[in-house]
C-alpha cells in the first residue's frame, strides 16, 4: 500500500512539473482571400516563468510576421510586465 502512494505522489510531482515548463504550440490555418495570408504567433499564459531561449528558438522556427502577447504573463509574484523579459 505504501508504494501505491509513493508511486501516486511521484506522477502528480512530475505531472505538474511537466504542466510548469513545457512549451505547448498549436497551430491553426485560417484562409483569407484578400490577401496572401501571414504567420502570427500568439505567446500567452507565461505566468512569469522565464523559458529561457527554448521560447525565442521556437518562435523563431514558426518565423512569424506579427507576434501577439495575450494574458498571464505576471501573478502574484512579479506583478509588473516590465519585470518579465520576453524579448532578447
Amino acid at each position: 500500500m505504501i508504494y501505491f502512494f509513493i508511486g501516486f505522489a511521484v506522477f502528480i510531482i512530475a505531472f505538474l512539473w511537466l504542466n510548469n515548463n513545457i512549451i505547448v504550440t498549436t497551430n491553426y490555418t485560417v484562409k483569407c482571400a484578400k490577401n496572401g495570408g501571414f504567420r502570427a504567433v500568439l505567446i500567452s499564459d507565461l505566468h512569469s516563468k522565464s523559458f529561457g531561449n527554448r521560447i525565442y528558438k521556437r518562435i523563431e522556427k514558426i518565423n512569424p510576421d506579427v507576434s501577439f502577447i495575450a494574458g498571464d504573463l505576471v501573478d502574484d509574484t512579479r506583478t509588473e510586465v516590465k519585470d518579465f523579459e520576453l524579448t532578447k
